[in-house]
C-alpha cells in the first residue's frame, strides 16, 4: 500500500479530506466548485460506483449507490490515509471495487488529559471549527472526542451549507493483549444544491457569458430552491486480542442508519419547476471477524462478514438485501522477509448470486532504500449497482510499483492497467439519456517525487490516465493531472518556532464534458458537447508551529484568479484568503 501520513499533510496548504487525496498520485478530485458540496474522488481512474472507503476498518460507502461524500469524513483526526494496490482492491471489506482508500485514525493514549482546537476562517462566511478531546478516565478506560461544525453561506445563490458532526470513542484495555472499543458517529448536514450556473440563459442576455457566470450577482443558477440534507448515525463495537499461540484476532460489529432527504421546491415558491421530495433511508447492520495467524515463515489473514441492508424510499418502496462471505490472503517471508509472494481469494454472497476474485502478488525488498511490486487479480463485480447489466461483469487488474531513495530524493512509480469485460456508461445527447454497456481498457501511472535539501522540500504528483472503449467515448478523467510544491522549512529560536511556506501549483489536462445529479450521485457523459479546458492555479501558503503545540495556517488561493471549472458549470473558487489556527495541549 502507499500511506500519506499526518507529518506529509499537517502543515500542508489542505481545506477537507479530498483535499488531502489530491495530493497524491493516480488520483483526480471531481471538483463541484461550492465549498462543502459533494466532491467525487478519482482513484486509479475510478470514482462513483468504484472506490471503497474504510473508516477505522468499516466500511464507509452509501451500500446501494456504491459511493461516498468525502465531506462526511473528519480529516483532523485522521493519522494517515492508505491507498490499496489496484489488484487488492477487491479483497477488502464486503463489495468487489476497483480502487480502496483506508482512512486511519488517531489513537491517543495521553498523559494527561489532551485537547486540540483547529479553527480557520475565508470568504462568503466560512468557517471550519474542530475540537478534540482525549482522556484516559481510569488506568483501562479512555476516552476520545472530535467535533466538528464547518459552514459556508451564500457566494452564488443556493450554496449555503452547514455540517454538524461528532466522533465519540470509548477504549477498554483488558491487558496487555487484548482491547475493546465502542464508538459513535453522527452527521447533521444541510446543502443547498443550484445545479451550476445556466449558461443558456446567460447566453441569451450576454454576449460573452466567461464574462460574467464566475459572477455570483450577476450569474444565474439553475435552481434557487432545492437542498439536501442528510442524518447520518454510526454505532461500531471493536475488539482485538492478541494470542500467542494464533496471532492476531479481531471483530467488527456495526449499525448505520442513513436518512437522506432531498427537496425541490418544496414551497411552491418557484413558477415553472418541479416540486420534488425524495426521503431515502439506509439501515445497515453488520460483522466482520479476521484473524492473523503467523505460522514459520507463513502469513495468512482469514476474514469472514455478514452484512444486512435495507433501503426505505419515500416510506413505501422498501428493499432488503443480504450479503455473507469470506476472504484469505496467504504470504510466504522469504530471505529475512526480503521477498513476499502471496496468494488471495474472495468469496460473497449477494441477491441470490455468487461473486467470485483470486488473484496474487510479490514484493521484493533488495535494500533499506529499493523494492518493487507487481500484482494481478480477477473478481466479478456486483451486477445490481449497473442496471442495465444482465449478468455478472468481471475485470482483470494488474498493476506494479516501484519505491527509491538515494541522496535526497524519494521516488514512487506506480502502473496500473484494468480490462472490463463490459462497464456500463450513461450518456446523453441532447434531452435524452441511454445507458451503453461495453467492453473497455483503463492504463495509467502515478509518479510521486519528494526531495528535502537542508531548508528546501520539494513535493511533485504527476498523474497520467487514459481509457479505451468500444463506443469511441472520450475519457472525463484528464489524461494528466497533478500538483507540485516549494516549500522553506526550517526552525528558528531555539527550535522553538518550525515554519513552512512556500507555492503550491495545480494543473490538468482536457477531458471530456460530463454531467453530475447529485441525488442519484451519478456522472453522466454529454456526447453532443466540446471538451472542458485544460487549467493550472497558483496557491502561497505558509504555516508556522510554536512550540510544537500550536500552528498558524495562512493560505491565499487561486493567486492568478483563473477562472475555470471541473464540471459544467460549476466555477471553481476565485482569489481569496484563508487563515487559521490548529493548538494542541495539555491541560
Amino acid at each position: 500500500s502507499y500511506f500519506h501520513n499526518r507529518t506529509d499533510f499537517l502543515f500542508s496548504d489542505y481545506r477537507h479530506t479530498s483535499d488531502l487525496l489530491s495530493q497524491l498520485p493516480n488520483s483526480f478530485i471531481r471538483n463541484f466548485g461550492f465549498i462543502n458540496h459533494p466532491n467525487e474522488a478519482i482513484i486509479y481512474g475510478a470514482g462513483y460506483n468504484g472506490v471503497s472507503y474504510f473508516g477505522n476498518s468499516v466500511l464507509l460507502n452509501h451500500r446501494f449507490s456504491n459511493s461516498l461524500d468525502l465531506n462526511y469524513i473528519q480529516n483532523e483526526s485522521i493519522d494517515s490515509i492508505e491507498i490499496i494496490p489496484p489488484s487488492r482492491s477487491f479483497l477488502y471489506g464486503t463489495d468487489n471495487n476497483l480502487a480502496a482508500v483506508n482512512f486511519i485514525p488517531r489513537n491517543l493514549i495521553p498523559p494527561a488529559p489532551y485537547t486540540r482546537l483547529k479553527y480557520y476562517e475565508a470568504s462568503y462566511e466560512e468557517g471550519f471549527l474542530d475540537f478534540q478531546f482525549n482522556t484516559m478516565f481510569f488506568n483501562k478506560l479512555n476516552l476520545s472526542a472530535d467535533i466538528l461544525n464547518k459552514k459556508t453561506g451564500n457566494s452564488f445563490k443556493n450554496t449555503e451549507s452547514s455540517f454538524w458532526q461528532a466522533d465519540i470513542k470509548l477504549t477498554y484495555f483488558i491487558s496487555n493483549s487484548a482491547n475493546i472499543s465502542g464508538g459513535y458517529f453522527h452527521n447533521t448536514s444541510k446543502v443547498g444544491l443550484n445545479g451550476g450556473i445556466n449558461v443558456d440563459s446567460l447566453a441569451k442576455r450576454y454576449s460573452s457569458v466567461n464574462s460574467v457566470m464566475y459572477d455570483p450577482i450577476t450569474a444565474f443558477v439553475k435552481v434557487t430552491d432545492r437542498y439536501q440534507k442528510n442524518s447520518t448515525n454510526l454505532l461500531t463495537l471493536k475488539g482485538l486480542f492478541l494470542f500467542d499461540e494464533y496471532g492476531i484476532t479481531e471483530f467488527n460489529i456495526y449499525f448505520k442508519n442513513v436518512l437522506d432527504e432531498f427537496r425541490q421546491n418544496e414551497n411552491y415558491t418557484v413558477s415553472g419547476l418541479d416540486y420534488i421530495k425524495n426521503d431515502e433511508q439506509e439501515k445497515i447492520a453488520g460483522a466482520v471477524l479476521t484473524q492473523k495467524l503467523k505460522l514459520s515463515v507463513f502469513n495468512l489473514d482469514l476474514t469472514g462478514f455478514f452484512e444486512k441492508r435495507d433501503l426505505l424510499i419515500d416510506s413505501d418502496y422498501d428493499i432488503t438485501k443480504n450479503l455473507f462471505g469470506f476472504s484469505g490472503n496467504l504470504s510466504l517471508n522469504l530471505i529475512n522477509n526480503s521477498i513476499i509472494p502471496s496468494i488471495f481469494t474472495k468469496t460473497v454472497y449477494y441477491d441470490d448470486y455468487v461473486y467470485n476474485g483470486l488473484g496474487g502478488d510479490i514484493k521484493i525488498q533488495f535494500d533499506d532504500n529499493f523494492s518493487v511490486y507487481f500484482g494481478l487479480s480477477r473478481f466479478e463485480r456486483f451486477w445490481n449497482y449497473f442496471p442495465t447489466a444482465n449478468s455478472k461483469p468481471f475485470v482483470i487488474s494488474a498493476d506494479g510499483a516501484i519505491d527509491y531513495e538515494f541522496l535526497i530524493f524519494k521516488i514512487r512509480l506506480h502502473l496500473f492497467r484494468r480490462e472490463f469485460d463490459k462497464e456500463q456508461t450513461e450518456l446523453i445527447s441532447g434531452t435524452s439519456s441511454y445507458y451503453v454497456y461495453s467492453p473497455k481498457s483503463d492504463y495509467g501511472a502515478g509518479l510521486s517525487l519528494k526531495s528535502k535539501w537542508k531548508f528546501l522540500e520539494t513535493d511533485i504528483s504527476f498523474t497520467y490516465f487514459e481509457s479505451e472503449n468500444s463506443i469511441g467515448l472520450k475519457n472525463s478523467v484528464p489524461g494528466v493531472s497533478g500538483n507540485a510544491s516549494i516549500v522553506y522549512s526550517d526552525t528558528h529560536f531555539d527550535s522553538s518556532l518550525t515554519v513552512k511556506t512556500g507555492f503550491s501549483i495545480k494543473f490538468s489536462g482536457e477531458r471530456a464534458y460530463s454531467k453530475y445529479e447529485p441525488f442519484r450521485r451519478l456522472i453522466s457523459y454529454d456526447v453532443s458537447q466540446n471538451q472542458i479546458e485544460s487549467f493550472y492555479t497558483v496557491d502561497f501558503f505558509a504555516a508556522g508551529e510554536i512550540k510544537q503545540s500550536a500552528i498558524l495556517y495562512f493560505t491565499f488561493e487561486n493567486i492568478l484568479d483563473t477562472k475555470y471549472y471541473i464540471v459544467p458549470f460549476y466555477p471553481m473558487p476565485a482569489r481569496g484568503i484563508r487563515f487559521g489556527v490548529a493548538w494542541e495541549l495539555y491541560n
